[in-house]
């Protein structure tokens, strides 16, 4: 598999997406991705499914190490009282002590990309940036932290998103 180099991070150049997969998709189809080379699956707090991706990866006899997880933290836990939680929920949810990728999930273009009060309860500065979108927290429970989809222009609350804004 080719592995897209970023600071420090191989990141498997293809990854398998779970959005909108149910705990039965999830112990059917993460089996049947890892068996056929998969070695980046990419889950969120809002998908609803990290136990049971942490459960398939446990059980697949994969060094951890040779995996790369990615999880996102929903908006609704940006706030320091909240983020640090929803963070240790994630990894004991996954099964892991550490998450290879940490994403902002979708912070939406009226609000600030909380760049600044996200890394102080990781307890790390960010001092290392990435041009926009991607703001990089190195080194703790997680290998990099970083804004997704935080659009480079602030939108009006209520408005559509771009074209080029994904979930």
């Amino acid at each position: 598999m080719q592995h897209v180099h970023a600071g420090n991070a191989a990141i498997p150049a293809i990854g398998f997406g779970t959005y909108g997969m149910t705990g039965d998709d999830i112990y059917r189809m993460i089996p049947e991705a890892l068996r056929a080379g998969f070695r980046h699956i990419d889950t969120g707090q809002i998908y609803r499914n990290e136990a049971e991706i942490g459960d398939c990866v446990a059980a697949s006899g994969i060094p951890r190490s040779d995996l790369f997880l990615t999880t996102k933290v929903w908006v609704s836990n940006y706030s320091a009282r909240y983020f640090d939680a929803s963070v240790n929920e994630s990894l004991r949810k996954l099964k892991t002590d550490y998450i290879d990728l940490l994403l902002l999930h979708w912070p939406g273009g009226w609000l600030r990309c909380p760049i600044d009060l996200v890394c102080k309860p990781l307890r790390r500065p960010c001092d290392e940036y990435a041009a926009p979108p991607a703001h990089v927290c190195p080194k703790g429970p997680t290998s990099s932290v970083s804004v997704h989809e935080c659009p480079f222009q602030p939108r009006a609350p209520g408005s559509p998103r771009s074209a080029t804004e994904s979930h």
